[in-house]
């Protein structure tokens, strides 16, 4: 142990020969005669004076481990035990002893970096339950989406869909998940193209094949069939829609069928025939919100035990149908700074984690008030604001606009657990930059990111 006293202001009374070769001096007489003060030791300094008070404030302290600086620059991790006394002329002295510790941390940091490697073993163990965590993520932001689709106020991205493709591409997915069920197709030709949001009919295609799944559950037949066929207003006044040329779609199962009773309620929100633990209610129903949404009709014909037969009637476009052009994938990284402004502290902690991965520097608000003081006084220049929607307080469109006062051309991209809704499209029209909806992959964020900083950084140069 190396024994010591010093006075308040740091300088050495006493240092035993522990003591001096813990810090690369031959002598207690070379160590007193070489080190003017102990400040001089800290590789911090501003370290001693929180130990101080502590001493002072408690009467002893155990500091561990601080780190100091030997002799030949070397750092050395060390002990502090010290308790203040009263000197012959009424000073304070500390006094106490230091222990070298440095080689038991780099055996500590060489058995944590074991079992960091061993951690990571672990994690790949894990992989199957960490995608499973993130699926079950992303159920319930589809089941929001659900909510939403039935209450009819989602907004959607309509463009020139190609029926026959997306039930294909839909029907295979589904079916790599069911082998016990056998899916045939009778499609129309040409392939009817309709007015629609893309993700938005995959959803109600894709609840329909897992009720229809459900309905079969030792296996069965799924055809799926598609064609254009006139209705006139008599067969679309009920539902509230106008005549014309419909892409009729059937979902037809050999499943275990509906009742006449239940099969009237098959659309109401929250009705189903199955266990609590197998059904929400909510598939059926927000497929009637989304096709209604759309201007179409859904209607179910079954019978016991002989099946089941849904069919979507949704108005044909004569526009062609928009080639659907894979999202760019892929991390995208960047050094610029970013402002993070979100009233949830988890959501502060992850986004700010995955956006300094990605190499830029961030500055985080909980509120919007924050992020307008912060974005007013900042001594850095911020590149980019990742602004939150809803938050307490001042909501996300008023803070929008207060940036924006501040900083007429700062990028913002808006983020919210909703779908792209009212106040969202309003701020889109203000010119607000960009949308993403939480919960986003981190491949998402990047490539968002970096498509509003490079096109503000075109601009700039243009």
């Amino acid at each position: 142990m190396g024994v010591y006293q010093v006075t308040k202001k740091g300088k050495f009374l006493i240092a035993n020969k522990s003591m001096a070769e813990m810090f690369g001096y031959d002598s207690p007489k070379q160590f007193l005669s070489s080190v003017g003060n102990i400040i001089d030791l800290y590789a911090r300094p501003k370290e001693r004076s929180g130990i101080l008070k502590k001493i002072d404030d408690e009467g002893y302290v155990e500091a561990k481990p601080v780190e100091f600086k030997r002799k030949d620059g070397k750092s050395i991790w060390v002990n502090i035990y010290t308790r203040v006394t009263t000197g012959q002329n009424g000073e304070k002295i500390y006094e106490g002893f230091m222990e070298n510790v440095t080689d038991r941390m780099r055996m500590e940091r060489q058995l944590l970096q074991v079992q960091k490697l061993e951690a990571v073993g672990t994690l790949a163990g894990y992989y199957g339950a960490i995608r499973a965590i993130e699926e079950y993520i992303q159920s319930a932001k589809n089941l929001t989406k659900q909510l939403l689709g039935f209450s009819r106020v989602g907004k959607y991205e309509v463009g020139a869909v190609d029926i026959n493709d997306l039930l294909l591409e839909s029907s295979s997915m589904f079916g790599r998940t069911k082998k016990d069920i056998r899916i045939s197709t009778r499609l129309y030709d040409p392939p009817p193209v309709v007015a629609a949001d893309r993700s938005q009919i995959e959803q109600v295609l894709l609840n329909l094949y897992v009720n229809a799944g459900q309905a079969m559950p030792d296996g069965g037949h799924l055809h799926l069939e598609t064609k254009v066929v006139p209705l006139g207003e008599s067969e679309t006044k009920p539902y509230g829609v106008l005549p014309g040329r419909y892409a009729q779609v059937s979902v037809t199962d050999t499943g275990i069928g509906i009742d006449e009773s239940n099969l009237q309620r098959v659309f109401d929100p929250f009705f189903t025939t199955k266990e609590k633990e197998r059904g929400t209610g909510l598939g059926l129903a927000s497929a009637y919100g989304i096709v209604k949404n759309h201007s179409g009709i859904i209607k179910a014909e079954s019978k016991i035990g002989q099946g089941t037969t849904l069919q979507i009637y949704l108005p044909v476009t004569d526009q062609p149908a928009q080639e659907q052009v894979p999202p760019k994938t892929g991390i995208a990284g960047g050094s610029e700074t970013v402002l993070l402004v979100d009233d949830e502290e988890m959501i502060i902690a992850v986004g700010q984690a995955m956006l300094e991965k990605l190499g830029y520097r961030v500055l985080a608000a909980r509120n919007g008030e924050h992020a307008v003081d912060m974005v007013k006084h900042s001594e850095v220049e911020i590149d980019l604001v990742i602004l939150d929607l809803i938050m307490p307080g001042m909501k996300g469109d008023r803070a929008f606009d207060l940036i924006r006062e501040v900083q007429p051309t700062i990028p913002i991209l808006l983020s919210s657990g909703y779908a792209i809704d009212g106040q969202a499209t309003d701020l889109m029209n203000k010119g607000c930059n960009g949308f993403i909806q939480k919960p986003f992959k981190l491949s998402e964020l990047s490539q968002k990111i970096r498509r509003i900083l490079d096109a503000t950084k075109k601009t700039t140069m243009d």
